[in-house]
């Protein structure tokens, strides 16, 4: 009797597997081939940043007319610095608090709003934003211009640009902070700066660009540079090994952009996903944007990804309503450079690598002794 109603409960079980769909035991079975890949520190939940433009989307917002507008004034008490075309400045942040972040250092919040951490609604709005005293410095020295992160950290550490473009106008104001922050153990040239903070340039726009230019061979399918053949993969590989990645991007009618890469996915060893944060989004957000490489000119195109919506709030911080945010929308971008920083903040300065010196010396005249 026992055998008896065993065998049933296993002749029922093995019709229920018998009765699956053929597709669904594949997919079972089929093990999954996505890996994801992100810069040291990093994850889908912390280790990035996102530093937020004041000026574009508007930080606040007022009533008029019984609509909700953008409060420009409101903006400009609060931010003096207009920073509407300064992506490449908010990008540049992000690399060198990560930089910071991985050397052991603390990130301070911009004292331009003169508003101490009191936990209002306002402050915690601004620091939403993630407005940091790093980005501050860009945005109090530099014209509120297009540019790129490379030449942004190139003045941060040695005060120059970060190639010898044959251009005298480096963006700054007048009566501008002449940067070369680290410029004692970094040197003061551009080739200083390639030499000891620029890590990877890729440039995929041009090769009158500055940078390693990746061109494509139409009849290998093949990407090349300086003779090597060479995959997108192989690119963010090269460039994730120093840590966060800054990309430039273009668009034929709407021109260049600047967001921040904290890691990729790929699928079977191909790109097929970037994980970005943007400083026009309007909030602290790690974008998942798909990637799809054209077959006519084997660029690397941005695609659709889900829009979502924002808070809009006064001054006060009170919130005035929500917006459906649809920038995220990347179709029609694609990437035209790829660049990455060895961490500078590392280097010990002068004086510590003297005292070092010095004691490794002594410690060798004590051996031999």
């Amino acid at each position: 009797m026992k055998l008896s109603l065993l065998s049933a409960r296993v002749a029922a079980l093995l019709g229920v597997c018998l009765a699956l769909p053929p597709a669904v035991a594949d997919e079972q079975l089929t093990p999954s081939t996505l890996e994801e890949h992100w810069a040291a520190g990093v994850s889908l939940d912390s280790g990035w940043f996102d530093t937020n433009k004041a000026y574009n989307p508007m930080l606040f917002h007022q009533w008029e007319d019984g609509k909700i507008v953008e409060d420009t004034a409101g903006t400009a008490a609060v931010f003096p610095n207009s920073d509407r075309y300064m992506c490449w400045a908010a990008s540049a942040s992000n690399v060198l608090l990560y930089l910071q972040q991985q050397a052991g250092m603390k990130s301070g919040h911009s004292s331009t709003y003169n508003a101490a951490a009191d936990g209002t609604t306002r402050d915690k709005l601004i620091r939403e934003r993630s407005q940091y005293a790093v980005y501050e410095l860009y945005t109090r020295n530099f014209k509120d211009e297009g540019g790129t992160q490379a030449d942004g950290i190139a003045w941060y550490t040695t005060g120059s640009m970060a190639y010898d473009y044959g251009v005298a106008d480096s963006g700054l104001k007048d009566g501008a902070d002449p940067g070369g922050f680290y410029s004692y153990t970094l040197g003061t040239t551009a080739a200083d700066f390639q030499q000891n903070v620029l890590g990877v340039h890729y440039q995929m726009s041009g090769p009158t660009y500055a940078g390693d230019y990746v061109s494509y061979d139409s009849e290998t399918g093949a990407l090349v540079c300086e003779g090597v053949s060479l995959t997108y993969t192989d690119i963010f590989t090269a460039a994730l090994d120093n840590g966060v990645i800054a990309l430039g991007i273009e668009h034929e009618q709407q021109g260049g952009h600047a967001v921040t890469c904290w890691g990729y996915e790929t699928d079977n060893g191909n790109l097929t996903s970037l994980y970005l944060t943007d400083s026009d989004d309007g909030t602290v957000k790690l974008l998942k944007v798909m990637v799809e490489i054209s077959e006519d000119d084997g660029r690397l195109y941005l695609k659709d990804m889900d829009d979502y919506s924002v808070a809009i709030c006064d001054t006060n911080g009170d919130r005035l309503g929500g917006y459906y945010y649809p920038h995220t929308d990347y179709d029609g971008w694609v990437l035209a450079s790829v660049s990455s920083f060895k961490n500078f903040y590392l280097v010990p300065e002068p004086a510590t690598a003297t005292l070092s010196l010095l004691a490794l010396a002594a410690l060798a005249a004590r051996r031999r002794r």
